[in-house]
């Protein structure tokens, strides 16, 4: 097998990410961050005004900064879907690229060989509710982003700040386009 050049390798990190998909449009959100909160039902505002988990007020404390990020994050927006009556809370929103980076706990028996029952009304926020992020795609315009909250534990906030980064193109070689006929979409300068 050929092994990788470092250019390569370096644009490896690059390639299949969100910013890369042909069928994503990274851009601004559809609606000022207070018309969301306007918008959501009393119950649904409540959620959205929960404290984080440890792990997300750790990321939170990092990716707050545009600086080290790279664009503004706002924590913990309800997202109100009116036409399906389903609300959601985005951990972390990116309102530039439209883009919700949600932090899912991981649960051992996802492991298991018979997956455990999903009740999305009881749970809308739940990682596997197949409806989430259609409705905020469709309704809004919002990609999301998940990561395990596993997962971070075990890269650490910074660099699960540079996943995020990676995600929207951020970094990436000047050379590297997204494919041709792919969505208009704002993507970032390497």
């Amino acid at each position: 097998m050929e092994e990788l050049t470092p250019e390569q390798a370096w644009a490896g990190q690059y390639v299949g990410r969100l910013w890369d998909n042909p069928l994503v449009s990274l851009q601004p959100v559809r609606l000022p961050i207070a018309e969301f909160r306007e918008r959501a039902p009393p119950a649904l505002r409540e959620r959205a005004r929960q404290p984080m988990t440890p792990l997300q007020q750790a990321l939170w404390e990092v990716i707050r900064d545009p600086k080290r990020l790279g664009t503004e994050a706002v924590a913990m927006v309800p997202a109100w879907v009116e036409e399906y009556e389903a609300g959601y809370v985005m951990h972390f929103l990116l309102p530039e690229y439209g883009v919700n980076v949600q932090i899912d706990p991981w649960l051992p028996e996802y492991e298991q060989e018979e997956f455990p029952d999903i009740d999305p009304d009881a749970d809308p926020d739940n990682p596997h509710n197949e409806s989430r992020d259609g409705d905020l795609c469709e309704t809004f315009g919002i990609e999301t982003v998940h990561f395990w909250d596993a997962a971070v534990r075990e890269m650490g906030v910074q660099e699960t700040c540079e996943e995020i980064r990676r995600e929207l193109g951020f970094g990436r070689p000047p050379w590297l386009d997204r494919m041709s006929g792919a969505k208009p979409s704002k993507v970032p300068p390497p």
